[in-house]
């Protein structure tokens, strides 16, 4: 579908304003919609003009009088001219809103504005720490920081938070750019101090970032999280750390349990051997017998050698 140039606006708008809304009376014109008209009409010659600054100017106090929707497509279309496409697209939905049936093309053409500042808005997301801390763009707080749609050219970002340097940022962003800066701001109070000394190796973790030691670390007052661990051992602690604070931990961890034996060393594989060899050589004796002089224990069974048995072995008692 075509979409209408400015100049094809510019008529159009100029022709939808002259036709009157409603029918003419003999009574006697307000004064403000009167005047609403003049300064209509004049914010209309200074947009033919191309002189948009002054005609934005001319159908805001035009409205301020006397709205009417068409007063409002013409003040979108000279913000439109001028690149601010956040205005313009709030003017234009009202206008969609407030048109009468007979501005039904100026409806169509209000939608396809819609459409073009859309695609030209940037979009900036900015994240703070502290998270509490204030946004502010161009000026204006916003509430909400997380998704902010922007002209597109350049804009100051001022952050700041209670006991926090303030920060200023100046961004110039693209037609359509999406971007997200993260702005972390300075402490003004006395940082807290913290040292921890372990007894044995260990990985240690502070606030989620694994560090080499903690040595007099120098952190910003509130809340922290240190972690320590080591074989067989684990250690965690939440510290709230106030202005100025040395905190200074002295760990001792649990001894490092030792190393699992292998089987070999474990006492009970010998045991068993010496239980499997002993009873090996008992078998041998009583199974295959021997020569030479019997031998006598402390048990009163002596094995003596002979052939009265069927395996040549006999038992005397």
């Amino acid at each position: 579908m075509r979409t209408l140039s400015l100049a094809a606006w510019l008529v159009f708008v100029g022709t939808a304003a002259a036709q009157p809304t409603t029918e003419p009376t003999e009574e006697a014109p307000d004064p403000a919609e009167e005047e609403a008209r003049i300064l209509f009409d004049h914010g209309r010659e200074l947009a033919e003009e191309r002189r948009f600054a002054e005609a934005v100017e001319a159908f805001e106090r035009s409205l301020e009088r006397h709205a009417r929707p068409s007063t409002r497509f013409n003040l979108a279309l000279c913000l439109f001219a001028l690149g601010r496409h956040v205005e313009t697209l709030d003017v234009l939905e009202r206008y969609v809103a407030e048109a009468p049936p007979e501005e039904a093309e100026g409806v169509i053409e209000a939608r396809r504005m819609m459409a073009l500042a859309r695609g030209r808005l940037a979009t900036l997301a900015v994240e703070t720490v502290p998270a509490d801390a204030s946004v502010t763009i161009d000026g204006d707080t916003v509430s909400d920081a997380r998704e902010l749609r922007l002209d597109p050219g350049v804009h100051v970002v001022r952050v700041a938070a209670l006991d926090h340097a303030t920060q200023v940022m100046r961004l110039e962003l693209g037609a359509g750019e999406r971007r997200r800066e993260l702005v972390r701001l300075e402490s003004t109070r006395s940082p807290a101090l913290l040292s921890l000394s372990v007894d044995r190796p260990a990985t240690i973790t502070l606030d989620g970032v694994v560090i080499d030691a903690v040595r007099d670390e120098r952190l910003e007052p509130g809340p922290h999280r240190l972690v320590v661990e080591a074989p067989g051992a684990s250690w965690t602690r939440d510290l709230t750390l106030e202005s100025g604070q040395h905190h200074e931990i002295d760990l001792a961890l649990p001894p490092e349990p030792p190393p699992p034996a292998e089987w070999w060393q474990k006492p009970w594989p010998w045991l068993a051997a010496g239980v499997v060899v002993v009873g090996g050589i008992l078998a041998a004796v009583l199974l295959t017998g021997r020569t030479g002089e019997p031998t006598g224990g402390n048990t009163g069974v002596v094995l003596e050698g002979g052939s009265a048995g069927p395996t040549g072995a006999r038992i005397v008692p």
